[in-house]
């Protein structure tokens, strides 16, 4: 049900606030302001700047200001034709200047990839953990919590990287449109904007202006709720104090959108902040309802595709962040994990031939105390990967005991974070995911190798690993058994006597090894988030599931037109209630 033309209800706003995922916050340097994480921002931004769209409307402007009409004079006729060529003079200048702002923009990305391209897992734990880590420095153990703030946006990054208008960059930063990545998902926020005129139409008492709320992912979710609140508050003030019809704080209404992380972030908002009763409704996109085991796979071989570049080519680069990452470690699949086919088992070892075998890592919440193992091979966290700053160099004493210690504390953190958490949903909630066959994603990891000599997989010993592949590594560790191991320790100690005084020293011994390694996504999603994580979550309240074969990969989730009219049919759904709460 909509208004008529001449509706008389009382006026309200209707406010969608966009919560991003992980790594989707443009974040900066709390001292010196620098922008240090926004990599490749515009590298795929190929509209117009927001200077040329607002340049665009003037000409157009101008361009009608100056037809001919019959009722004009000779004069008045001549000088009108002038002024269209002159329009189009500065139209063929416009395009000149915007050519510019494209190839700035473009320029831009390269300093910008180059920081992480470039950036070992040192540079990386400096820029976003700790900013006293430095390479042979001292062990840097703990995550630096105030090191890192949103960047909200500064005027030159929206005129160079947006499609923001200049006029309205300054209401557009109160929005948080600055905050969140906008390659990703300044598309959405427009697309959003420009629904919301529409739906005006239908309800000519409501505005729906667009919101979005960044957060520091580095920090646990619980923060990012805690954030979302209050920034909702804010919004809900600004809202009041900007409107024109004298409306009052009830008569604003909020709808959350989230995307994958941000599901988590409002969640937790919405259950540990207490925010559910500010909020009508909230639609979570592509969320990892209870976890991905692509983060287990991400710490042992890094990221895949092109992105791994700048989100980590390897093991070392990936856990120099996400080992300190709160909010990355809450990924990881929880007590309630289920996969495709909703079984709760996510970790298989496939022998040469034989059938895929369960590794029981424990059921539950137990599963937080194998995040926590280091004395197995097929252990999530390699503790010198924690401490690239120490290199080779050991003082007396184990250095990194104090990095697994503080590793066990961050998981009690996650395991603690996701018992509060738990099932528990806004009551209207809506799950859309994408259960595309052709993007396949990791609802299991599974080791898969050759035989090992002798020994149980838990006596397995890791003879060659490839933490450190900078170009094609994909993570394969090369194993052997423990009688091996010993067998081969012996030569290579016969071997080192021999060459002592050797002229030709025959080349060292080498062990009889095989290679595992992790194989890739065999479950429908979208590239990151499989199928399950809609499919099978409970909710006292009940869930409303979406799914479908999303066109776009999970970073672009909320670009696919499929996911965009879901969204908007969700709306037209929850709308008619909502108005009626505002007396309509």
């Amino acid at each position: 049900m909509s208004c008529h033309e001449n509706c008389q209800c009382r006026p309200g706003v209707v406010a969608l606030v966009f919560v991003p995922g992980i790594m989707g916050t443009r974040l900066k340097n709390r001292r010196s302001g620098s922008s240090v994480w926004d990599p490749a921002a515009g590298a795929d931004f190929d509209g117009p700047s927001g200077a040329a769209i607002e340049i665009k409307a003037q000409r157009e402007q101008e361009m009608a200001d100056a037809q001919a009409e019959d009722d004009d004079g000779k004069l008045e006729a001549l000088g009108k034709w002038f002024r269209r060529r002159w329009v189009g003079v500065k139209e063929r200048g416009d395009g000149v200047v915007e050519k510019g702002r494209t190839a700035r923009r473009y320029a831009g990305v390269v300093p910008r990839v180059s920081d992480f391209v470039f950036a070992g897992p040192v540079k990386r734990k400096q820029l976003l953990v700790n900013g006293d880590a430095r390479r042979r420095g001292s062990p840097v153990v703990g995550r630096d919590d105030a090191l890192l703030v949103v960047d909200d946006g500064a005027d030159d990054y929206f005129r160079t990287y947006t499609a923001v208008p200049p006029s309205q960059v300054s209401e557009k930063r109160q929005r948080g449109w600055g905050e969140v990545h906008w390659d990703s998902y300044g598309p959405f926020l427009n697309f959003l904007e420009n629904k919301g005129r529409n739906l005006s139409r239908l309800y000519p008492g409501l505005r729906f202006p667009v919101f979005a709320v960044g957060y520091n992912w580095m920090l646990s979710n619980e923060a990012a709720g805690a954030r979302l609140k209050e920034r909702i508050a804010d919004f809900r003030q600004h809202i009041v104090d900007q409107d024109d019809r004298g409306i009052g704080p009830a008569d604003v209404k909020f709808l959350v959108i989230s995307h994958s992380m941000g599901g988590y972030a409002s969640r937790a908002g919405f259950v540990m902040a207490g925010l559910e009763a500010e909020v009508e409704a909230v639609i979570h996109g592509a969320m990892p309802t209870h976890g991905s085991p692509a983060t287990y796979k991400k710490f042992r071989a890094g990221e895949s595709g092109g992105a791994k570049f700048v989100l980590g080519k390897n093991a070392a680069d990936v856990t120099a962040i996400l080992g300190f990452c709160q909010g990355g470690l809450e990924l990881l699949p929880n007590q309630l994990y289920r996969t495709v086919d909703n079984q709760a088992d996510w970790l298989y070892l496939k022998t040469a031939d034989q059938a895929p075998a369960v590794v029981n890592i424990g059921a539950g919440s137990s599963v937080f105390d194998f995040y926590a193992r280091f004395d197995v091979w097929y252990r999530m966290i390699q503790p010198e990967l924690l401490a690239p700053e120490i290199g080779s160099v050991r003082s007396e004493g184990n250095q990194l005991d104090d990095h697994e210690f503080a590793l066990e504390v961050r998981l009690t953190g996650c395991l603690s974070f996701h018992q509060s958490l738990a099932d528990n949903f806004h009551n209207t909630t809506t799950l859309v995911y994408s259960n595309n066959d052709n993007d396949l994603s990791f609802d299991r990891c599974t080791w898969e190798g050759g035989e090992v000599s002798d020994g149980g997989r838990d006596e397995w010993q890791v003879y060659r690993h490839e933490n450190h592949a900078v170009f094609f590594g994909d993570g394969t560790v090369s194993l052997y058994g423990p009688q091996e191991k010993q067998d081969h320790e012996a030569a290579l100690e016969a071997w080192l006597e021999r060459v002592k005084y050797a002229h030709h020293p025959p080349p060292p011994p080498q062990a009889s090894t095989a290679d595992y390694k992790l194989q890739s996504e065999t479950a429908p999603g979208d590239g990151t988030v499989h199928a399950g994580a809609g499919d099978h979550p409970r909710a006292s309240g009940g869930l409303k599931r979406l799914g479908l074969p999303a066109t776009e990969e999970h970073q672009g989730f909320f670009n696919c037109p499929d996911v965009r009219d879901l969204v908007m049919g969700e709306f037209q759904i929850l709308l008619p209630d909502i108005h009626r709460k505002l007396g309509g």
